[in-house]
């Protein structure tokens, strides 16, 4: 199978705004390790794409799962979005060529 390429999506500043550096807290970090803030609406707008590709939601969340540590990172400032997205990426794509 050919590696998917994701739909992208803009940085979500907001979140950080939420979490302020001032207020970040263990709480933030595991909403982010559990991604379905970002997640949820992801699959809302992109489910079409998302099964006529064979990726289910289960597909989604295991490699949130395996990828979420850069997201906190993100969340730190300490990557960019975009890296830390190609991380989620290509743990999907792991993922897609176990089945």
């Amino acid at each position: 199978m050919m590696a998917i390429r994701l739909p992208r999506v803009r940085e979500p500043k907001w979140y950080k705004v939420a979490y302020g550096k001032e207020r970040f807290t263990n709480l933030a970090k595991a909403d982010v390790k559990q991604g379905t803030w970002f997640l949820k609406p992801y699959w809302d707008v992109y489910k079409q794409f998302f099964k006529s590709n064979g990726i289910s939601w289960q597909m989604l969340m295991e490699a949130w799962g395996l990828s979420n540590v850069y997201f906190v990172l993100w969340l730190e400032d300490k990557l960019p979005w975009e890296e830390a997205f190609n991380k989620f990426e290509e743990a999907l794509n792991r993922i897609l060529k176990k089945v």
